[in-house]
Order: C-alpha cells, then structure tokens, then sequence
C-alpha cells in the first residue's frame, strides 16, 4: 500500500487582494487537545508542530474555512466548519487529489 501524500502547507495564504494571513507552527497550546488555531487580529493561522502529514493539512483546511468565515463575515459554527473539513477532506481523497 502506498503512502497518501498531503500537500505541503505554505508559509502564507492570501484571503483577498490586500489580505494574507501567516502560517505558524507552536510547540504547543494552552489546552491540549487543541491543534491550531485562526489568530484573526494578527492575521495568522497558528498549527501544533508535530503533527502527522494527514493532521497537518487536515488543521490547515480547518483554519483556512475559519479565516475565510471571518472574513467574509459568514459566521460559521465550530459544527459547520468541522462538517466543510471533513467534506472536503472526503472530496480530496476520493478525487486522488491527495
């Protein structure tokens, strides 16, 4: 079985012409279970290190569909955002995309 490749996340991600959002790792978060984070006033996206290849890109897509609520001021619950992932994580795969 060959081993699924995720795509590499970037250092930056623009939302809008004028508008990019920073990709930071942190060794850790205050709680835990927690692995990234949208940090919309210093517009950044902040992912756990250490995570799988899998977990990493999944966490991005979780932030990015965050960051991309905020700023289109589409007010997405923590349930809608976690359904867009995992729909879109599912799309991914089944397409061969990753």
């Amino acid at each position: 079985m060959t081993k699924r490749k995720y795509p590499t996340v970037p250092s930056r991600i623009r939302v809008a012409a004028k508008k990019t959002y920073e990709i930071v790792d942190i060794e850790s978060f205050a709680d835990a279970d927690i692995l990234g984070e949208c940090r919309y006033d210093l517009s950044q996206i902040v992912i756990k290190k250490g995570l799988s290849d899998k977990e990493r890109f999944s966490t991005f897509i979780h932030e990015v569909i965050h960051m991309v609520s905020f700023e289109n001021d589409a007010n997405l619950t923590e349930n809608q955002v976690l359904a867009m992932e995992h729909g879109l994580m599912k799309l991914l795969t089944l397409n061969k995309l990753i």
